[in-house]
């Protein structure tokens, strides 16, 4: 029996990146074999376990055949003969195929370490076709290491292409499907993995609301925009909204509401309305197609939503935004109120010229809300309140507490000008 660490470890260890994980294939065992060293087992289409005491994930060496369709169909060959280049062999990129033993010997049948070096993500075989997952995978793997270089092979975006052509995508789950965007949302470059599906026809498949967009900016993007790095300006916005922040439910509403500007052109930014239906509707659809946790899918709503109502929220009435505080429920989840008042920041940031935002419109949901929110339930209460009328009481007496900090704001701006 002989273990090897195998994968991103490698990758990650070359690249000078911190190691997360460690990933071992075992060559020569079987189940029983490792369970009577109490590994325990938690794999159930192929034997994966736990080490006994670093929890560390060890994988039987194995050779996937294909049988099926999507990225389940395979059966998958775990005995004691199984060598160490068949199991590499069924991975996706050569970077990924590195193996070193117990001396720390690096064991590289397909020019992995060359690939590192070269920068580039190539496919090992034409065995990569066979899973359509690995289209996204690579995609994220090019968002993920784009910093440091990385461009994907001729040969392997080509195999991409014609492998969207088979229409094998449409049967990926959307749990596999949204894993492996969230991944690469939470990269440096999340606007690569976009741009990646872009080109080999993928996003049309799965994404067509921002495949749509891409189009768009195709057909209309003049010759000068078609030589620098960011193609399309879609891509260019993500790239910007990522440099700024990290969280993935901030990246991803604002993702969602750069779609609903280019589909909702009949909605006037002063319109008293807070919810654009249109909008919400949309974004709804979206993040119900491709399965969205519900925390990132509510904000993405609110989001879009209620964006032309935000973008002039400084301008709204004290009663309109006690409305809208109420609908979106912030008294009860009040950090909603703080993601929405980072994405309403950054609009303004990418939108308006700097200069003209002063303190009052910076944070300005936050600390109306703040304001707000310290009226007192309970002096309603000792004033004898009761039933509905504690309702309407506590909502006069909000919109009372902003009127009043807009006005001593306003008369403190007007005395230090």
């Amino acid at each position: 029996m002989k273990v090897y660490l195998v994968g991103g470890a490698i990758r990650d260890k070359l690249l000078n990146i911190p190691i997360k994980d460690r990933d071992w294939v075992i060559i020569g065992a079987t189940s029983e074999m490792l369970l009577s060293l109490n590994f325990r087992q938690v794999g159930k289409d192929f034997p994966v376990f736990l080490h006994p005491k670093s929890k560390e994930e060890y994988s039987l060496a194995r050779i996937d055949r294909k049988y099926g369709l999507g990225h389940t169909g395979f059966k998958t060959n775990c005995s004691k003969t199984v060598t160490l280049k068949e199991d590499l062999m069924r991975r996706d990129l050569t970077i990924n195929a590195i193996a070193q033993d117990k001396n720390g010997n690096y064991i590289d049948f397909f020019n992995g370490i060359q690939d590192i070096e070269n920068r580039i993500l190539r496919h090992i075989s034409p065995s990569f076709c066979e899973d359509p997952l690995r289209i996204f995978r690579v995609a994220r793997f090019s968002a993920a290491l784009n910093h440091f270089g990385f461009k994907i092979a001729k040969e392997t975006m080509q195999i991409m292409i014609d492998m969207v052509k088979t229409k094998e995508l449409l049967y990926l789950t959307k749990d596999r499907i949204w894993k492996e965007t969230e991944k690469a949302l939470k990269t440096h470059n999340p606007h690569v993995y976009f741009q990646v599906l872009y080109n080999c026809n993928a996003l049309s498949i799965i994404f067509p609301e921002v495949n749509l967009i891409c189009q768009y900016e195709s057909k209309y993007v003049n010759k000068y925009h078609q030589q620098i790095y960011f193609k399309f300006n879609f891509f260019l916005e993500i790239a910007k909204i990522s440099s700024l922040n990290r969280e993935i439910d901030i990246r991803f509403s604002y993702l969602c509401n750069i779609i609903c500007q280019y589909t909702s052109f009949n909605y006037s930014f002063f319109s008293h309305k807070i919810y654009n239906e249109t909008s919400k509707k949309l974004v709804e659809t979206f993040c119900r197609r491709l399965n969205i946790p519900s925390y990132i899918g509510d904000l993405s709503i609110i989001f879009s939503g209620c964006f032309k109502f935000l973008s002039l929220i400084h301008f709204r009435s004290s009663k309109s935004i006690i409305i809208f505080f109420n609908k979106i429920d912030a008294w009860r989840k009040p950090n909603r109120i703080r993601k929405l008042s980072v994405l309403i920041n950054l609009y303004m940031f990418f939108s308006i010229d700097i200069k003209i935002i002063d303190s009052y419109q910076s944070n300005f949901l936050e600390k109306v809300f703040d304001v707000s929110n310290r009226v007192s339930v309970k002096s309603i209460l000792r004033l004898g309140f009761t039933g509905i009328r504690i309702r309407d009481e506590l909502f006069r007496l909000r919109v009372i507490a902003i009127d009043k900090w807009r006005k001593d704001y306003n008369n403190l701006r007007t005395i230090k000008t």
